[in-house]
């Protein structure tokens, strides 16, 4: 009998949690409640610690260090994190779109953490503590020498958990038994409920009293048989921390939009503290798209939204480090997908540009171009395909990154990584304008994202309008758009 042993969970990152590829639990036990979704009492009380529980060692000292850029430094309690997980609508044949409701105790529960001294113990709370902070309060210093502190954005929480045990259960729609039926897909999907410690992760969200927050989970324990694929704490990256940050800045600048009452960004966070699949409305498509006889996305616009704040935040961590991805050669999963100066990636895709095919598969259904995945059937880094936000998102940030690099301004510029973050806030800014989530269906909202990136290189060039360079990337990158770009009399209307 095939299982499941794979659970996907992000840093958020979008909610954002950064997040690696689907992660193999250890000790992982699987049963069939009775009904399913009451679970098993008896399930309810065992430990699975495939965790490294980070322990506070406790200080004198009555403030502690300062970090600019956050307010508060907490842990918290062992937290319980309960998610009902439905597998339906399918992206591949390995990937579902999960719809996922979560109760949680997880954010905001925390007490202060107090850091006195320059060295701590490896397996403290305090010393991951520090490490992040570091980096959070770089991020924030190098965001306001970008904007030229024109720009207040607001400070964040930081928050270390000792443990967060995930109480899942997980079943198939009827819809997904159909499609895995007809595809000939031997998969179990008889329901079932899985205990275990969420690791490896981190990811920005909002605590109870509105402000934002970003956490961090343990690692996994040596003995782990998934130590292999993460054999560094996400905390001795720095990339981590920069991207979540780049998360709260990507709400800070996009505020007016996820704010909006159809968006509901700040609920979808509250449904989801550690998921960034931004999916509380998961069927959220335009009313033009529902009355007309188009042909029904594979993927929905709210997860376009998601897998924009991903590359966002994997671009912010790229500028803010001189365009490298300091950590990422210590995360093998996130080195083959994620780095936004490779044109590669491991998985379904294995080129990152938006051809024809590809474009055609995500947004028509009725499509089936040939995508082979890049990998062997044992590489769990093959979890990690068009499933996830992420994933998507580091096709975005490659090809909007490429967009940026042809402007004009790089020529002679001192510190391109500064003048590409400046055009990528711009594009959040015009973002934030200009799309409108109720009435533009998932196909058109995808292309509005992406040609934003051409109208921002376009107002800084000298006669506004795009360089031959930037032309080139359209039959390039982007030629899976070309035929709903044509119509445009935007900046792109200068390549016709």
């Amino acid at each position: 009998m095939n299982s499941i042993n794979k659970l996907c969970f992000c840093l958020p990152l979008g909610t954002l949690l950064l997040t690696m590829a689907c992660q193999p639990k250890t000790k992982e036990k699987v049963v069939t409640p009775a009904p399913w979704y009451q679970g098993n009492p008896s399930i309810m009380n065992e430990n699975f610690a495939d965790a490294e529980e980070l322990r506070l060692q406790g200080s004198s000292c009555f403030r502690g260090q300062s970090f600019p850029g956050i307010t508060d430094i907490m842990t918290g309690s062992r937290q319980t994190d309960t998610i009902d997980i439905t597998y339906d609508l399918t992206l591949s044949p390995l990937t579902d779109i999960t719809k996922t409701h979560s109760q949680s105790d997880l954010i905001g529960s925390g007490v202060d953490v107090f850091l006195c001294q320059s060295d701590y113990p490896a397996n403290s709370i305090e010393y991951v503590a520090q490490k992040v902070a570091n980096e959070i309060s770089f991020s924030y210093d190098w965001y306001q020498q970008t904007t030229s502190k024109d720009l207040d954005i607001p400070e964040i929480k930081l928050e270390i958990h000792p443990l967060m045990l995930q109480d899942i259960y997980i079943r198939y729609s009827d819809r997904a038994k159909r499609f895995l039926q007809s595809a000939e897909i031997d998969l179990d999907t008889t329901p079932r409920h899985i205990e275990a410690d969420s690791v490896y992760n981190a990811f920005w969200s909002f605590d109870r009293d509105g402000d934002s927050v970003i956490s961090f989970l343990p690692h996994p324990k040596r003995t782990s048989l998934a130590i292999s694929e993460m054999p560094t704490p996400l905390w001795d990256l720095p990339f981590v921390a920069r991207h979540e940050y780049g998360h709260h800045v990507f709400f800070h600048h996009m505020s007016d939009l996820l704010n909006d009452p159809d968006v509901d960004y700040r609920g979808q966070l509250a449904d989801h503290p550690t998921l960034h699949t931004t999916q509380k409305k998961p069927e959220f498509f335009s009313k033009t798209l529902l009355e007309s006889k188009a042909p029904v996305s594979r993927i929905d616009s709210f997860f376009l939204l998601a897998a924009t704040n991903e590359g966002f935040a994997d671009l912010f961590s790229y500028y803010a480090s001189n365009e490298t991805m300091p950590g990422i050669e210590n995360a093998p999963c996130m080195l083959k997908t994620r780095d936004p100066s490779s044109a590669n990636m491991q998985g379904w895709l294995t080129e990152k540009r938006w051809s024809k095919a590809f474009v055609n598969y995500l947004f028509d259904t009725n499509a089936q171009p040939n995508l082979r995945p890049n990998h062997t059937e044992d590489d769990s880094c093959a979890a990690f395909n068009l499933g996830s936000p992420h994933a998507l998102g580091a096709v975005i940030a490659y090809t909007v990154d490429q967009v940026f690099s042809s402007s004009d301004l790089l020529v002679s510029a001192k510190n391109p990584n500064q003048i590409k973050a400046k055009l990528a806030l711009n594009w959040l800014d015009r973002l934030n304008r200009e799309l409108n989530m109720a009435d533009m269906g998932p196909r058109p909202l995808m292309a509005k994202i992406l040609s934003s990136a051409f109208d921002v290189v376009a107002e800084d060039q000298q006669d506004l309008t795009l360089n031959a360079k930037s032309c080139r990337l359209v039959d390039e990158l982007f030629s899976g758009w070309q035929e709903i770009w044509q119509p445009q009399q935007g900046s792109l209307s200068t390549c016709q």
